[in-house]
Formats: C-alpha cells, sequence, structure tokens
C-alpha cells in the first residue's frame, strides 16, 4: 500500500534485517560476528524509520502510516527484548544452589 520508491526499499531492508537477525540469533558463541550482527541491525533500524519517514505523504491513509509506525516500534521492542534475554541469564551456580535447596526442602517433607 506504499509508493514504489519507498516500499521496494523497505521490502529489501526488511530482508536485509531478517538475515542479520538469523545471524544474531545463532552466532553466541563467536563474539566478534555477533558484535557485527548487532551494530548493522541496530543500522538497519535506522534505515526502517527513515523509509517510514519518507512513506508519510499527504496521500498515504493514517491507518496505514499508524499500522507502519506499530509495527517498527515492535520490532526494535522485540530486538532489545532478544538482547536482554541473551545477556540476562541464570549463571549455572545459581541454578545448582536452586536445585540443591528445593532437595533438602522436599527431603524434610518425607
Amino acid at each position: 500500500m506504499l509508493e514504489e520508491p519507498v516500499r521496494d526499499e523497505l521490502r529489501e531492508t526488511l530482508r536485509e534485517y531478517t538475515d542479520v537477525r538469523i545471524v544474531l540469533g545463532g552466532f553466541r558463541d563467536d563474539l566478534e560476528t555477533w558484535r557485527a550482527a548487532r551494530a548493522k541491525s541496530e543500522m538497519l533500524h535506522a534505515q526502517i524509520w527513515s523509509a517510514i519517514e519518507r512513506a508519510n505523504s499527504p496521500g498515504l491513509s493514517p491507518a496505514i502510516l499508524s499500522s507502519l509506525i506499530t509495527a517498527a516500534n515492535e520490532l526494535i521492542d522485540i530486538h532489545e527484548m532478544r538482547l536482554e534475554s541473551i545477556k540476562n541469564y541464570l549463571p549455572v551456580s545459581l541454578l545448582l544452589l536452586l536445585l540443591g535447596v528445593a532437595a533438602v526442602a522436599t527431603s524434610f517433607l518425607a
């Protein structure tokens, strides 16, 4: 529903973003590849916003523009949640401590 140059640019940017997200999700052990993919995904966020700003023309329906803005916001929010979930994990030592406490607690029940 967008005009031709913006539609193709947004479509190509989203395809490239999808490829980068796949790399970002799969290479957690290779820190350099992960950092490069993260930087590229954040650069693509700016390109997506730029395309949405150019799509804002007088002939565009406000509902379409609102949908584009909402979708872009959700895309960026989900990206940030995934990055934080990679950083914030339960350490093995704490998990073992919780299992030990649970085992001791259940032994008192028997």
